[in-house]
């Protein structure tokens, strides 16, 4: 599938801005667009069907550590809470401020990756996704 957290990036938030404005309506597109890409193969996935979902992606495991410092803990990430988060993590990649769970290396991808994982968790109903320490096979 074409999408990516470095594809997402480069796609959406590349030249590297501040703007508050910009960055607000660019992750609106870049979430929208990954939803289209996963809306893609929706059929196939709910035919499937599954019982719990798992992440291991470095982003998924930066997303985990600001839901869990914002009182969401157990390695999980709850969609309504990065909901909530939306603003404040726009505003600390806006303006270089801290956010409670991202450590520095992590803010260039931060806005790719909750594109991605806010397109793939909105079209299949998943409110909740889980972080794995150990790569997904």
């Amino acid at each position: 599938m074409p999408i990516g957290n470095i594809v997402w990036r480069d796609k959406f938030f590349s030249p590297k801005t501040a703007c508050l404005l910009f960055l607000r309506k660019r992750l609106d597109i870049a979430t929208a667009v990954s939803k289209s890409v996963f809306d893609g193969i929706i059929i196939g996935v709910r035919k499937a069907g599954w019982d719990e979902t798992y992440a291991s992606s470095g982003t998924v495991k930066v997303l985990a550590a600001i839901c869990k410092a914002h009182g969401f803990g157990k390695g999980e990430i709850e969609l309504a809470l990065l909901l909530k988060l939306k603003k404040r993590i726009i505003n600390a990649i806006a303006s270089g401020g801290d956010l409670p769970g991202l450590k520095g290396r992590q803010r260039e991808f931060l806005l790719s990756g909750f594109a991605v994982l806010v397109g793939l968790l909105q079209p299949y109903a998943v409110d909740r996704i889980n972080f794995s320490a150990t790569a997904l096979r």
